[in-house]
């Protein structure tokens, strides 16, 4: 087992962007927020993992101000959580998705794993230019 420990998120993606294409798996450790070690957060690790087409699965206590969290490659066209679908839409957003990364949203949009998000009544009513449908009735 190969653990990694990145104090930023830039220092994780930048393993991310050395090691993405050679390794199959590796346990970052991430500190407690209350440890006085500094470290990536676990959102802030998954959302750069997601950018190099990589994703989170099984967490183990490290010691004990730490969890490690395995990344490994995530299989093609493998189905994507809503949240994990928000985080890819925010690192696109932020321009940083890369090339991979992209490359397995596409694959799993065309094999139906990444459906839409649905859009909500009050979108639609922006959009429309109508009223979301929460005005009181008389």
């Amino acid at each position: 087992m190969t653990t990694h420990s990145a104090r930023t998120a830039a220092e994780w993606r930048d393993w991310l962007a050395a090691h993405s294409g050679t390794e199959r798996e590796i346990w970052l450790v991430i500190q407690h927020k209350d440890s006085p070690v500094p470290s990536v957060g676990y959102g802030e690790a998954i959302e750069q993992a997601l950018c190099f087409g990589w994703i989170d699965s099984h967490a183990r206590k490290h010691d004990a101000t730490s969890f490690r969290l395995r990344f490994t490659p995530r299989r093609p066209g493998s189905n994507w959580s809503r949240v994990n679908q928000e985080r890819a839409a925010r690192m696109i957003e932020r321009g940083l998705m890369t090339e991979r990364g992209q490359e397995q949203i596409d694959l799993a949009k065309a094999r139906g794993a990444f459906p839409p998000r649905p859009v909500s009544p009050e979108a639609c009513a922006s959009r429309a230019g109508g009223s979301s449908g929460s005005s009181p009735r008389g």
